[in-house]
C-alpha cells in the first residue's frame, strides 16, 4: 500500500493511539507500586470491527507485571469510532507515581535469574522525600535543578539468600557521584529472595534511576527516561502485510563518534574540567545549525573550551531522517564533557 491511502492509514493510526492514550487509566501492579517503577509500556494492537482493540503484543516492556496492566487498560478503553478495522498501531501506556514525592525515579529493572529459578520479588523500597542525596552530591544537585537537567545512574547488585542487596557496582552514571548515591538508596531495600528447588539463592539485579524533579511528567525527567526506554516506532498498518511507516526521530541518547573538540594548552595546563551543554537544530541535510550554549565555561578565566565545543559541533554531520519520505529537520541537545583523560560528546534527540 503506497501513496495517499497509506499516509491516511498512518495518520488514522497515530490519531487513534493518541485518542486512546488520553482515555485510559492504567492501574499499577502491587509489586511495581512497592518498587516505585515508572515509565511506559508500548503495546501493539489492532482495531476490531466494533471499534475495540485486540490482537495485543508487547513492543516495549517495563516489568513487574505492568505489561498485563497495560493490556487490561487498553481492553477496557471505550470503542474508537471513525477508524477503519484492521488498523494496527502502537499504544504507549504511561505509568507514573506523582504522589511518591521523591526526586528518585526507578525507570528500569532486570533480574539475572538462573534457569529454572524464580526471581526475587520486592518486599519494600523506601524513597526519601526531598533531595534524598548526601552532601557529596548536593552542589551538583543544586546545579542540575538550576539548569533544569536530570541525573541518571545504572547500578548492579546481588540480592542474597536473605533478600538483602549488596556487592554494588556502578555501570553508568551522568557524573561520578550518582552511582554511589543510587547504591545508597537501594541498600535499604528488601526483597523476598529468589529460589531454586525450594531453596533461597543469590540473584543479580540491575536497575536504572533518574534523579530530578519530583513530578515524573516533568520534561526534564522525560528527556532522561528516553535513554532507558526510547519510545517505540509509531506506526499504523492496514492489515498484517502492510509496511511500517518511517518513524520520527526517537528520543534516544547517542555517543558521538565524530571528531571531538580538543583541549587548548592553556585549559589543559590549568587543569580545567567540566561540561558544555548546548541546543542545536540539525537541518534536512544533517548539518547542525545555530548551536546555543546553555552551560559553559564562560566564568572560567582563560578557558576557550566553550568556543571549541561550539566549533566542533558545527563541523559534525548526521544522516538524513525521513518522515513520509521527506527529509526533516530535528532539534537536539548536546553534552560535551571535558575530562583531562578524554573528551566525550553525547547527543540527545527529544521526542517532540
Amino acid at each position: 500500500m503506497r501513496g495517499p491511502v497509506a499516509a491516511l492509514v498512518l495518520l488514522s493510526g497515530v490519531a487513534l493511539a493518541q485518542q486512546v492514550q488520553s482515555r485510559i487509566q492504567p492501574q499499577y501492579s502491587e509489586e511495581a507500586r512497592i518498587a516505585g517503577l515508572e515509565g511506559q509500556v508500548v503495546v501493539s494492537a489492532v482495531v476490531s470491527s466494533d471499534g475495540t482493540l485486540g490482537d495485543f503484543s508487547i513492543v516495549q516492556p517495563l516489568g513487574l507485571g505492568l505489561e498485563d496492566q497495560a493490556i487490561q487498560a487498553l481492553q477496557q478503553a471505550p470503542p474508537a469510532n471513525g477508524y477503519p478495522p484492521g488498523v494496527r498501531s502502537n499504544y504507549p501506556v504511561k505509568f507514573t507515581l506523582p504522589l511518591k514525592g521523591s526526586r528518585w525515579h526507578l525507570v528500569r529493572i532486570a533480574f539475572k535469574t538462573p534457569e529454572g529459578a524464580s526471581r526475587p520479588t520486592f518486599a519494600s523500597a523506601n524513597y526519601p522525600r526531598g533531595p534524598g542525596i548526601t552532601l557529596a552530591a548536593y552542589e551538583e544537585g543544586r546545579l542540575l535543578s538550576a539548569i533544569k537537567r536530570a541525573a541518571y545512574a545504572t547500578i548492579s547488585f546481588d540480592i542474597d539468600e536473605h533478600g538483602e542487596p549488596g556487592n554494588f557496582d556502578v555501570l553508568d552514571e551522568s557524573e561520578k557521584t550518582w552511582g554511589p548515591e543510587a547504591a545508597a538508596l537501594v541498600r535499604n531495600w528488601r526483597f523476598h529472595p529468589g529460589t531454586q528447588n525450594g531453596t533461597a539463592i543469590k540473584v543479580s539485579c540491575e536497575v536504572s534511576f533518574v534523579w530530578g524533579p519530583t513530578d515524573p511528567a516533568d520534561p526534564t525527567i522525560a528527556e532522561q527516561l528516553s535513554f532507558f526506554s526510547p519510545p517505540a516506532e509509531n506506526f499504523a498498518a492496514a492489515g498484517p502485510a502492510a509496511p511500517r511507516a518511517t518513524p520520527r526521530p526517537s528520543a534516544v541518547v547517542e555517543d558521538v563518534t565524530q571528531p571531538q573538540p580538543e583541549y587548548s594548552d592553556a585549559a589543559r595546563n590549568a587543569g580545567i574540567e567540566g561540561i558544555v551543554w548546548m541546543n542545536v537544530t540539525v537541518d534536512e541535510a544533517g548539518v547542525p545549525q545555530n548551536p546555543t550554549v546553555t552551560l559553559g565555561f564562560d566564568s572560567v578565566p582563560g578557558s576557550d573550551l566553550t568556543l571549541r565545543a561550539v566549533n566542533a559541533v558545527k563541523a559534525w554531520r548526521f544522516p538524513q531522517v525521513l518522515l513520509n519520505g521527506q527529509p526533516m529537520a530535528r532539534k537536539a541537545s548536546v553534552r560535551i564533557e571535558f575530562n583531562l583523560t578524554a573528551v566525550r560528546s553525547t547527543i540527545f534527540w527529544p521526542t517532540n
